[in-house]
Parts: C-alpha cells; structure tokens; sequence
C-alpha cells in the first residue's frame, strides 16, 4: 500500500502516528531519527492531546514554546532520558493540521 495515501494506523507507542490521519509523506530515516508528516481535519487540541498522552505513557516530560503571535503553529517536544526524544510540529492552515514528527526510542553509539 502506498505510504502517502494510507491512513495512518492506530499502532500504540512512542512515536506511533495520529490515528485519524493521512500520512502526506513516507515515513524515513534519518540518522538516530524517524520522521514522518501527516495531515487530519481534527483540530490542533485534539493531535497534541495524542502525543501528550504518548509522551506521558513513556514517561517523557513535554515542553512546548508557543508563541501567541502565531497561534496556529505549535512545537511540542518529549524527552525521556537521551535515547527517548519526539519533537512535535502542528501547524493549522485551511482547516487542517499538518504533524511533523521526528522521534527515536533508542540511543545508537552513532548518535
């Protein structure tokens, strides 16, 4: 099936996709990390309310530094120890929300 027409699935864990989502680019590779972008008609609130919960199930701290002159954009990021790290991007624009997410759950020697 191709990756950018698939909806994402409901896969739980850290890192795993907003279920109500179409995948908009291929999940890759880069690094220590893996990246993937996706876009859903549900609102900013609902997709962070998502990853929150990912992050405190894995027990990762959440930090996010919105910026009230832009307050479609939203950065969110989790850390848990060095090896468990998810940077969170939500971007609203015509009804939508863009997710850019970049995550590792394990420290390489590399890394």
């Amino acid at each position: 099936m191709n990756a950018l027409l698939s909806t994402a699935s409901a896969t739980a864990g850290f890192g795993a996709p907003y279920p109500n989502a179409t995948f908009i680019s291929a999940v890759g590779h880069e690094r220590c990390y893996t990246r993937y972008s996706l876009i859903t008609r549900d609102p900013e609130d609902e997709v962070e309310a998502f990853y929150e919960a990912e992050g405190k199930s894995a027990h990762a701290t959440m930090t996010t530094s919105r910026n009230p002159a832009i307050p479609d954009f939203r950065p969110l990021s989790f850390v848990h120890k060095p090896e468990l790290m998810m940077f969170v991007m939500l971007d609203r624009n015509d009804g939508k929300t863009t997710v850019n997410v970049r995550y590792r759950t394990a420290a390489k020697p590399s890394c």
